[in-house]
C-alpha cells in the first residue's frame, strides 16, 4: 500500500497540459453537463476559421481508419473477420468518439465505455499508461455486447503527453464458453460466458506480454484464430497511431485538437 502511496504523490500526469486523465474526463463532463453541449463548444473553432484544413485533417482521419479496417481485414483468418467484416476501429483523444471506421458501430460506445473505466480506475497509477502499451477489454459489465467481442486498445502519445486513444474490435471464433462457438445459447450466467478480460494490460513496447498469449490461448478452443483476430486489431491500431502522429507532424499538435477542440497554447 505504502508503494502505491508513494506513486500517488510522485505521480506524472499524462494528460494535457499536465492534467491527470481523470482531471481531463472530470472537467469535459462537468462543463458539458453545465453548458448542454459536448466539452461546452457549440462550433469548432478551427472548422469555422480555416474550413479547409479542417476538412482536410478529418478527411485523413476519416480515410485512414477506413484504409486501416480494410488493410486488417486481409490479417485475419477468421472467416467472421475475414468475410463476414465484423470489426471496426475507432479514434477518441479523451474516451469520447471522434472518428470511426466502417463495420460494427455499436462498438464505438463499448470501446468508449472501457477506456472511461480504466480513467475512472486510474490506470494512470496502476498499472500505467505508456507509449507502446496495449490493453485488451471484452467484459460485458464494462461496456462490451458479448464477450465474443474482443477490443484492442491503444494509447497514443506525443512528446510524454497522451494526446488519444485507438481502439478496435472482432467478433472472435470462440471464447472458450461451456460450449464451442462465440456466441453460445446455454449459459444462463456470466460464470458460463467463457474467458473475461476486464481492461487488462497485455502488452508493452507494441509486443503481447508472454504471459498474456500463454493464458489467452490455453482458454479458448480456436488458437490460431484468437491469435490472428488480435494481430489484426493491433495491426490496425498502430496504423491509425502512426496516421495521427504523421497529421500532428504536418499540421501541428495544436491544430490537430482544435480539429476537435477548443484547446491551444
Amino acid at each position: 500500500m505504502a508503494k502505491i502511496d508513494n506513486r500517488l504523490n510522485n505521480r506524472k500526469n499524462i494528460g494535457w497540459d499536465g492534467k491527470s486523465l481523470q482531471q481531463m474526463r472530470k472537467e469535459i463532463d462537468d462543463i458539458s453537463r453545465e453548458s448542454g453541449h459536448y466539452a461546452g463548444l457549440k462550433t469548432l473553432p478551427l472548422k469555422e476559421s480555416d474550413p479547409i484544413r479542417y476538412e482536410k485533417i478529418f478527411s485523413k482521419l476519416r480515410g485512414g481508419i477506413v484504409h486501416a479496417r480494410e488493410t486488417a481485414k486481409k490479417v485475419a483468418a477468421s472467416p467472421i473477420v475475414e468475410q463476414e467484416g465484423e470489426l471496426c476501429f475507432l479514434h477518441t483523444p479523451d474516451a469520447d468518439s471522434i472518428v470511426t471506421s466502417t463495420g460494427i458501430i455499436i462498438h464505438v460506445g463499448t470501446m468508449g465505455a472501457a477506456i472511461k473505466y480504466m480513467i475512472k480506475n486510474d490506470y494512470e497509477v496502476n498499472p500505467g499508461i505508456e507509449d507502446g502499451d496495449i490493453f485488451c477489454n471484452n467484459d460485458c459489465q464494462i461496456g462490451n455486447v458479448h464477450p465474443c467481442d474482443v477490443h484492442t486498445i491503444v494509447p497514443v502519445f506525443y512528446q510524454e503527453e497522451l494526446i488519444g486513444w485507438v481502439g478496435g474490435v472482432t467478433h472472435v471464433i470462440d471464447v472458450g464458453a461451456t460450449a464451442p462457438g462465440s456466441m453460445t445459447v446455454g449459459p444462463v450466467t456470466r460464470y458460463d460466458d467463457g474467458y473475461q478480460v476486464a481492461c487488462r494490460k497485455i502488452g508493452k513496447n507494441d509486443t503481447l506480454l508472454k504471459d498474456w498469449v500463454i493464458e489467452s490461448q490455453r482458454s479458448v478452443r480456436t488458437t490460431k484464430y484468437w491469435l490472428l483476430d488480435e494481430r489484426t486489431r493491433i495491426a490496425g491500431c498502430h496504423m491509425i497511431r502512426d496516421l495521427v502522429l504523421d497529421i500532428i507532424k504536418e499540421e501541428g499538435v495544436d491544430t490537430y485538437l482544435q480539429t476537435f477542440y477548443s484547446r491551444s497554447d
